[in-house]
C-alpha cells in the first residue's frame, strides 16, 4: 500500500511538473512564429518610415531654389493627385499589414490557449486517475489550482499583455505614417497650386506682351505702306511734270515724303 501511494504521489507530481513545463516552454511562452510576426511588422514599420522619408527627399527636389537658374521638376496639380494616389495606396499596404500581423498573433494565440486548455484537461484527468485514490478531491482541485492553473492563467495574461504592447506600438505609428503623408500632399497640393496658378500668370503676361508687340508691329507696317505709297505717288509726278517749274515741285514734295 505505501508503495503504491508512493507511485500515485510520483505519477501525479511528474504529471503537474510535465504541465508545467509545457505551459512555460518556447513554444507557449515565446513562441517562435510569435517572435516571427513581431520580426515582419518591425521590418514593416522601418520601410514605411524609409518610404515616407524617401518621399519627402523627392518632393523637396521639385521645390523652387532661389540660386537654380531652371525649374527643377514638373510639379502640378495632376502629377500631385497621381502621386498623392500611389502614396496613399502605401498606406493602404501599411495598415493592411498591421492588421494581418495583430490577427496572426491573436489567431496563433488562440490555438495555443486551446493547445493549454486540452493540456490542462489532460492533466486533471491524470491527477483524478493517479491521486483519485489517495487525495479526496478537494485537495486535488487545490493541487491543480495552486500548481498548474496559475502557470495556466499566467502565460494567458502574458500572451495577451504581449499583443496588446504589439498593438500600442505599431497601431500609433501606423496613424502616424497615414498623418505625415496627408500632411505632405496638402503641402504639396498647396505648392502645386501655387506654381501653377504663376505659371498661368507668367503665360499670360508673356501673351499679353506677345499681342501688344503684334499691334504695334502691325501699326508700324501699316504706317510705313503709307508713306511708301506716299513716296512713290511723289515719283510718279516727277516722271510726269510737264515743265521745269512743275518737276521743282513735284521733287520737293518727294524729298518731304522721303
Amino acid at each position: 500500500d505505501d508503495a503504491m501511494v508512493r507511485w500515485r504521489t510520483l505519477r501525479t507530481e511528474r504529471s503537474v511538473s510535465l504541465f508545467v513545463d509545457l505551459i512555460e516552454s518556447d513554444h507557449m511562452s515565446d513562441n517562435a512564429a510569435r517572435l516571427e510576426v513581431t520580426r515582419e511588422l518591425a521590418e514593416d514599420q522601418t520601410k514605411a518610415r524609409d518610404s515616407l522619408v524617401t518621399h519627402i527627399d523627392a518632393f523637396k527636389k521639385l521645390l523652387p531654389d532661389e540660386d537654380a537658374d531652371v525649374d527643377p521638376g514638373e510639379l502640378n496639380p495632376r502629377s500631385v493627385k497621381a502621386w498623392a494616389k500611389g502614396l496613399f495606396a502605401r498606406c493602404d499596404a501599411w495598415d493592411g499589414a498591421v492588421a494581418l500581423g495583430l490577427r496572426r498573433m491573436e489567431e496563433l494565440e488562440a490555438q495555443l490557449h486551446v493547445e493549454a486548455e486540452l493540456a490542462l484537461e489532460t492533466l486533471r484527468g491524470a491527477v483524478d486517475e493517479y491521486a483519485g485514490p489517495v487525495m479526496d478531491e478537494r485537495t486535488r482541485t487545490k493541487l491543480v489550482r495552486k500548481r498548474c492553473v496559475k502557470p495556466f492563467d499566467k502565460r494567458k495574461a502574458d500572451a495577451d499583455d504581449y499583443i496588446e504592447r504589439v498593438r500600442a506600438m505599431v497601431e500609433p505609428q501606423r496613424a502616424e505614417w497615414r498623418r505625415k503623408c496627408e500632411c505632405l500632399v496638402r503641402f504639396a497640393s498647396r505648392a502645386a497650386r501655387v506654381r501653377d496658378a504663376r505659371r498661368h500668370e507668367a503665360e499670360a503676361i508673356h501673351a499679353d506682351n506677345f499681342a501688344n508687340l503684334e499691334a504695334k508691329r502691325s501699326e508700324h507696317e501699316t504706317t510705313d505702306d503709307t508713306k511708301e505709297a506716299a513716296f512713290a505717288s511723289a515719283c510718279e509726278d516727277i516722271a510726269i511734270a510737264a515743265d521745269e517749274a512743275a518737276l521743282d515741285a513735284a521733287v520737293d514734295v518727294a524729298t518731304q515724303r522721303l
